[in-house]
């Protein structure tokens, strides 16, 4: 609420004249984040923890995603700290969830070889437990013959995602593709969580 009483006091300070972002912060040299959040704190706990165990704070861009009711109050948030974001032709992007509190400095993960893989990310099966048969409809034909129930899923507050690769395997195609047949099926459980 604070953070939207400053935008209603000074709405001149947080006007988004439509002016395109400075190409300094569009480098794909440099370290970028996506953050998806409405939670203002939440984010903002990811942002600083980040900013304040790297070596060089210069060197890192996020990319806040959030809702319109949030929108606002992001923007006061991140303009007060400094923070600016873009969209700007990748190559390589860190996804951090928002309850993420990052404990030393990340940019070692832009040196690991992906080996052309799309995602990377911590794999988190003990058992059973985060296998895709807890994510997936087996029951469905397609889900049965193209995916292994017993595959691990992985934690998805962190996934380091090589975008030149995801260009190339066409998963935003594929993604819909599956939402598609999600949409399609009717009532059952989501085919795929990505």
């Amino acid at each position: 609420m604070r953070l939207m009483e400053e935008r209603i006091a000074r709405p001149e300070k947080y006007i988004d004249d439509g002016k395109p972002t400075p190409s300094e912060f569009e480098g794909p040299k440099l370290y970028h984040y996506a953050i998806f959040s409405d939670n203002v704190l939440a984010a903002s706990v990811v942002v600083n923890s980040a900013v304040k165990n790297s070596k060089d704070p210069s060197q890192h861009v996020f990319h806040v995603v959030t809702d319109k009711m949030n929108l606002g109050a992001m923007q006061v948030m991140f303009k007060m700290k400094d923070y600016s974001g873009v969209y700007p032709k990748l190559h390589r992007i860190l996804f951090l969830d928002d309850d993420i509190v990052v404990q030393r400095d990340l940019t070692g993960l832009w040196k690991i070889d992906m080996d052309g893989k799309v995602n990377g990310a911590v794999e988190t099966c003990f058992g059973s437990f985060h296998q895709y048969t807890q994510y997936m409809n087996f029951s469905h034909p397609l889900i049965n013959k193209k995916f292994n129930p017993k595959a691990c899923a992985w934690a998805y507050g962190m996934n380091f995602f090589d975008l030149d690769a995801w260009r190339r395997e066409k998963s935003t195609e594929e993604y819909h593709y599956w939402q598609s047949t999600n949409e399609n099926r009717g009532n059952w459980e989501h085919c795929l969580q990505v």
